[in-house]
């Protein structure tokens, strides 16, 4: 019997084994694959599980382009709609996006809520500044004023313009490019400040910049029924000199218009150069075109994480050689992709154009106008995120004192009384003794 009981109560130990090892063999398992996940998987960053949504405009722009040039160093979700910067600015306030790139005129009057908004919009920060968007007015050949009015000028004048309208009987045509929706907004902000008699112009809007080279509106530019067309580019841009090589014309300049009209409701306009050298434009014409250019600017929600924006402007600093070579790489290879072959003779024979002399490819150059200043450089009602201020004040570009005698303002509307964006207060008594780098007003 004790024999019997031994093997009994050893079966049913050996059974209880094996129950207990069932059940606790997959919790050792899954902690020993813990460990051994835990101790092989790289941990990601925020902005890598959580990437931001930038509204960047059409696919083919430059800002989309060095966007997803950048979301290589800091992974971004690119939103691209059509109607670039105005429609950027529209699907930031609709929602769809965390950051939008704008004009930085059409931000402020979302945040006034000004046209063409209804409602303004507090909760606007500006993030970094980019490149200047500048405002082109180009006339068909044959459109000449030197009848109506007496000018000394080597060409066209947005200031003899105005006095033509207003003295010719003749209506004007100006047809405004509607790849950028903002060009109507810019323009018509000009036309008003600056007293043009709108009932003696005809303002149609339509796709200048089409792929095929002739379309309705490059037609009626040809023929007369359109005498001006107006575009916002990112200098230089090859559109520009695709299209004059097909239709010359002449460029319109601002050099004999005051600035200070416009400074009174627009402040972030600014009198820029536009070298025509890079659109092969003939030598009848002046060599450097003065026109008005306005900031690009990167725009998010206060709401908007604090560390998020700071990695955001601070990799945009840091990596802005990266950002100028791989942009061109793009470019290039994006070029030599689409142009790279044809048949000549019966042979496929390689084109190299970078090796032609007559030919100008001055797309890829736009990010040479993109310097680190001009991510920091922002002149705004519209206040700073949090984010960025952090960053600002780390590389000593915002005071670590509050003082007034240091700020940046406009106190009146009067450019003429605005101090530079970094003012430096250190040979002022009462602030030798603190830590101080400039401040602007953000």
């Amino acid at each position: 019997m004790k024999v019997l009981r031994h093997i009994l109560i050893f079966i049913a130990g050996l059974i209880l084994y094996f129950i207990i090892d069932i059940y606790v063999r997959p919790i050792h398992l899954l902690e020993n694959f813990q460990q051994i996940y835990r101790s092989q998987v790289v941990q990601l960053k925020k902005e890598v599980t959580n990437p931001l949504t930038i509204a960047v405009g059409n696919n083919d722009t430059y800002t989309a382009k060095l966007m997803n040039t950048y979301s290589n160093k800091f992974p971004m979700i690119i939103y691209n709609n059509s109607g670039a910067t105005y429609n950027s600015l529209k699907e930031f306030e609709r929602g769809t996006c965390n950051f939008a790139i704008t004009q930085l005129d059409l931000a402020e009057s979302l945040y006034k809520g000004d046209y063409p908004f209804n409602n303004s919009n507090k909760d606007i920060r500006i993030v970094s500044g980019l490149n200047n968007v500048s405002l082109i007015l180009m006339a068909r050949s044959d459109f000449t004023i030197k009848n109506t009015i007496n000018t000394n000028n080597l060409y066209l004048t947005l200031g003899d313009l105005q006095k033509y309208i207003s003295m010719t009987s003749n209506t004007t045509t100006i047809c405004i490019d509607m790849s950028d929706e903002s060009t109507y907004y810019m323009l018509m902000n000009i036309l008003h400040l600056y007293k043009f008699d709108m009932t003696k112009l005809n303002i149609i809007r339509g796709n200048v910049f089409e792929t095929n080279n002739i379309n309705e509106i490059t037609s009626d530019f040809q023929s007369g029924n359109i005498d001006i067309i107006a575009a916002t580019i990112i200098h230089p841009d090859d559109r520009i000199r695709k299209f004059y090589q097909s239709f010359p014309c002449r460029f319109i300049g601002i050099e004999d218009i005051d600035m200070d009209n416009i400074h009174v409701k627009s402040p972030n306009y600014i009198r820029d150069s536009i070298n025509l050298e890079d659109y092969e434009v003939t030598s009848d014409q002046v060599r450097m075109l003065e026109v008005f250019s306005c900031p690009l600017s990167i725009i998010t929600t206060q709401e908007t994480d604090n560390d998020t924006v700071y990695r955001y402007i601070n990799g945009l600093f840091e990596n802005i050689e990266y950002l100028h070579k791989n942009y061109k790489q793009g470019e290039l290879k994006s070029y030599k992709k689409n142009n790279s072959s044809e048949v000549l003779d019966g042979f496929l024979t390689e084109q190299d154009y970078y090796k032609i002399q007559g030919y100008k490819n001055t797309s890829g150059r736009q990010i040479d106008s993109l310097t680190p200043s001009s991510f920091y450089n922002i002149k705004s009602m519209i206040p700073i995120h949090e984010g960025t201020r952090k960053y600002l004040m780390k590389i000593g570009l915002i005071t670590y004192n509050d003082s007034d005698f240091c700020k940046n303002y406009l106190p009146d509307g009067d450019p003429r009384k605005m101090q530079n964006l970094v003012v430096n207060c250190n040979s002022m008594p009462e602030l030798v003794d603190g830590r101080h780098y400039g401040h602007g007003i953000f």
